[in-house]
């Protein structure tokens, strides 16, 4: 799977170790009074995977090490996933946009 990497987020990547990891991770929704559920989500994290490793591709961009967990699929042929990075409250974060999913 290839991805977009937006110039601010290439260099937030470089500057924090140039490896991260792409995968679905489980979210709660809602409140308990309605009842949470769970759902699955993109997360964009810096850093190589700690657990399950043999799960993920690792896919090399000019400078940027990208594991991407099996479990992650983009259905579209006509678009490619952009990495970017967002300014939190807290600093800023990687986000994904893009990725299209059955």
């Amino acid at each position: 799977m290839q991805f977009e990497i937006t110039p601010a987020a290439r260099e937030y990547i470089r500057n924090k170790g140039g490896v991260i990891t792409v995968k679905l991770e489980k979210r709660q929704t809602g409140c308990g009074c309605c009842g949470a559920t769970e759902v699955e989500s993109p997360s964009v994290r810096l850093g190589a995977p700690q657990a399950e490793i043999d799960h993920y591709q690792k896919v090399t961009s000019s400078d940027a090490a990208i594991y991407v967990h099996s479990s992650l699929q983009n259905t579209s042929e006509l678009t490619s996933p952009k990495i970017d990075v967002e300014r939190t409250l807290f600093g800023r974060k990687l986000v994904l946009y893009g990725l299209t999913q059955e």
